[in-house]
């Protein structure tokens, strides 16, 4: 299974479990479940989320942050920590840890090459997972067929202005919630939409509407947004 899927499933699994668990403690559904207070909190959420991002080593930094953001907040509201204490604690931690970065850069950044920097896609296949960032996605396949796309609190960008499609046709499945997808493409492909939306929009930007379309070069683009925005437009 590979890396991104695995951390969609994942970040999923967590979501949804600790999804139901706030919804049952707000709702006054007894958790028969020897769980600590501070397990189902919000805070406990920015912690496991941090954890998962440290270890993919490629969002560190965004791991780090969510981690010290969470464990902040969770000892000043559950464990009853004086806010002065936290940052007279901080301040030595962050020091120590800035030095141990300086130290030793190679642990903490590591060197990208120019393909990655510039995002450059050449699979037919595509899966994008998007959680607390994003970026722009150059798609450079020839015949693209698919491709699959989460974004959670964050962005997404495809420009399809050097790629083709497959014969018969390409589709990409989004997932996104409280985030924001652009996808760019040529002026004669045409586009087809069925995404299922709830507080969320779609809308097709492009400059000049191709009024001769190649029915051969059809995107289809499905899924579901919450609380999202789709925008179409040129290449």
């Amino acid at each position: 299974m590979k890396t991104s899927n695995l951390a969609r499933i994942v970040i999923g699994l967590i979501f949804v479990a600790l999804g139901i668990l706030l919804l049952m403690k707000l709702t006054g559904v007894a958790v028969h479940l020897p769980l600590p207070d501070y397990l189902l909190s919000w805070q406990m959420i920015l912690i496991v989320l941090g954890i998962i991002f440290i270890t993919s080593r490629e969002n560190s930094t965004t791991g780090l942050v969510l981690l010290f953001i969470g464990a902040f907040f969770m000892a000043r509201s559950h464990f009853g920590v004086d806010l002065r204490m936290l940052i007279r604690t901080a301040i030595p931690i962050l020091l120590v840890f800035g030095g141990v970065v300086l130290l030793f850069p190679r642990l903490f950044f590591k060197k990208k090459s120019r393909v990655h920097e510039k995002h450059i896609e050449q699979e037919a296949d595509l899966e994008i997972v998007n959680v607390f960032g994003g970026g722009i996605r150059l798609i450079e396949s020839g015949a693209f067929r698919r491709g699959e796309v989460t974004c959670v609190f964050a962005g997404a960008g495809l420009n399809f202005k050097n790629a083709g499609l497959d014969h018969e046709g390409g589709v990409i499945h989004l997932s996104s919630l409280f985030s924001g997808c652009n996808i760019f493409v040529p002026e004669d492909w045409e586009v087809k939409t069925e995404v299922t939306t709830v507080f969320a929009e779609v809308s097709d930007k492009r400059l000049k509407k191709p009024e001769h379309t190649d029915h051969e070069k059809v995107l289809y683009i499905k899924g579901v947004m919450l609380f999202s925005g789709m925008d179409i437009k040129t290449a």
